[in-house]
């Protein structure tokens, strides 16, 4: 079902794009969501990115938007991202409960004519400490840890 249409540049060319979010329903009680971007070319809408999101903490979608020609998207939990166009990428361990997400994690995207590339850092989020500093690359950080305590 329909959750929202924005509008905003993504693509850096100064029109517009549609950012379509649509719940997928499970007939369960996940609530992951699929995201359409489309472009206006010869006279209709197209497709240019699709990719879905994880249920509401576990990699659920907290916002997504333009900001100076690029993609924002904003997922519940510690360095979520997404990964290809299916899936979102989680630190292990990072399970929480649904209903109360504690982190969640910022990802500017760049179009580049055929796909959306990460610009910067992934900034992860306290939502208990708001005014604490965001967590750079918080997965590559604990995936280097695991590196070292195996040594």
């Amino acid at each position: 079902s329909h959750v929202s249409t924005k509008y905003g540049d993504v693509t850096g060319d100064g029109q517009d794009e549609a950012l379509v979010t649509l719940k997928i329903e499970t007939g369960g009680s996940a609530i992951p969501q699929t995201v359409y971007i489309f472009q206006w070319k010869n006279e209709k809408p197209e497709i240019i990115w699709y990719f879905r999101t994880g249920d509401r903490a576990d990699g659920g979608l907290k916002t997504i938007g333009a900001e100076k020609g690029e993609l924002l998207i904003e997922l519940y939990g510690q360095d979520r991202f997404i990964f290809g166009d299916v899936e979102t990428m989680k630190i292990i361990g990072d399970e929480e409960d649904l209903c109360c997400p504690k982190w969640f994690t910022k990802t500017r995207l760049k179009w580049n004519g055929r796909n959306f590339l990460t610009q910067g850092k992934r900034l992860t989020y306290s939502i208990d400490n708001p005014t604490a500093s965001p967590i750079e690359n918080m997965g590559d950080m604990k995936a280097e840890e695991e590196k070292k305590n195996k040594r």
